[in-house]
């Protein structure tokens, strides 16, 4: 996997003191596959943007023309927030809405097999 050969790199590079660039990579590697793992998260097949910074700024886009057409600037900001928060932030997105909604656990849904909890 790409991933494990980055971390092998990260490693190879701080055993041979080259700590700045080691953590170079190591910075990068954690958003490089954040938008692959957005979309196996979220089922994604085939998308149609290759990097995260694509994928928001047609995201936000689509929103903003067509399904948001007439809202307020204030509004639209708002929106792009969103968008923002949801793609690169999935964890705190979701700790944010299980907060919000009150989710604590205790409930289990079963439908054809797939337990949800």
């Amino acid at each position: 996997m790409a991933e494990d050969e980055l971390n092998k790199l990260v490693g190879e590079l701080s055993s041979k003191g080259y700590y700045k660039v080691a953590k170079y990579v190591r910075n990068a590697k954690e958003n490089l596959f954040s938008y692959v793992r957005f979309w196996l998260k979220y089922g994604l097949v085939s998308p149609r943007a290759a990097s995260m910074i694509e994928r928001m700024m047609r995201e936000i886009g689509r929103r903003l023309k067509k399904i948001a057409f007439g809202w307020s600037d204030e509004g639209a900001a708002k929106m792009a927030r969103i968008i923002i928060k949801r793609i690169t932030s999935a964890a705190q997105w979701d700790e944010y809405w299980k907060e919000r909604l009150r989710i604590n656990g205790n409930v289990m849904i079963i439908l054809r097999g797939v337990t949800a909890k």
